[in-house]
């Protein structure tokens, strides 16, 4: 198995078919058409890709939460908070990286002035 470096840049092929027909069904009364489109891709190496995070500091983002995640029996599963509180786990939730354990245990969701999923514009 040959590994790229950081310098080559990977083989890619983007394949990209379009096409259309159309023609009468009755002379002059009735007729008919269609288009279609179609794309492939191919890239030798790994699967690498920057995402732009769609939250923004400061900015209210609890209309993005899902819904209540519950444990096992049904019963709520409560979070701590940036703020101090604790709230129900939900779908969609942002989680302080700074804060808690490496496998994820003791982290903390952002919120600011009681809104969920705020990272507060203080923050370095």
């Amino acid at each position: 198995m040959k590994i790229a470096s950081a310098l080559t840049k990977p083989k890619g092929i983007r394949n990209i078919a379009e096409g259309s027909i159309g023609g009468p069904i009755q002379k002059g009364k009735l007729f008919f058409f269609t288009t279609g489109r179609g794309r492939s891709n191919a890239w030798a190496g790994p699967d690498l890709f920057s995402v732009r995070p769609r939250i923004s500091l400061g900015r209210f983002q609890q209309k993005k939460l899902g819904a209540q995640i519950l444990d096992s029996k049904g019963n709520q599963i409560l979070v701590p908070t940036t703020d101090g509180g604790s709230v129900a786990l939900r779908q969609g939730m942002i989680f302080d990286p700074s804060r808690g354990n490496q496998d994820g245990t003791g982290s903390s969701v952002f919120s600011s002035g009681g809104r969920l999923n705020v990272i507060p514009v203080s923050r370095p």
